[in-house]
């Protein structure tokens, strides 16, 4: 089997942006970085801030998203800059998200149909 070399830092970015989400309240967080232009200006953002990350590795292997590849420095750099940048974008683009994410409806001042 042939080999090629890989840049492993964009899968990575992906990989790091979907586990840190994992650790943000779903509201506005997961979903602001749900919708599609702010995910590609988090990926821009953390692709600006870290190196290229590149490795031979065989054709058509799945090692492209292995994070073990990844020297330990870059990967807690990659995991900081995922975490600047959500705080960033989501400061700058605070009137755009308040426009398409609807507030969060906590129970206890939603209208209760309880009493008809």
């Amino acid at each position: 089997m042939s080999k090629t070399i890989a840049n492993l830092t964009l899968p990575l970015v992906s990989l790091e942006i979907e586990n840190v989400l994992d650790t943000y309240h779903y509201h506005p967080y997961r979903q602001a970085f749900a919708i599609p232009e702010l995910r590609e200006q988090l990926i821009a953002y953390v692709l600006n801030c870290v190196p290229a990350c590149y490795a031979m590795i065989e054709e058509h292997s799945d090692l492209e998203a292995d994070p073990t590849l990844v020297p330990r420095p870059l990967r807690d750099r990659l995991r900081l800059m995922v975490r600047e940048g959500i705080e960033r974008l989501v400061e700058k683009n605070a009137d755009w998200v308040s426009h398409h994410i609807p507030p969060e409806i906590t129970s206890g001042s939603a209208p209760s149909s309880w009493f008809g």
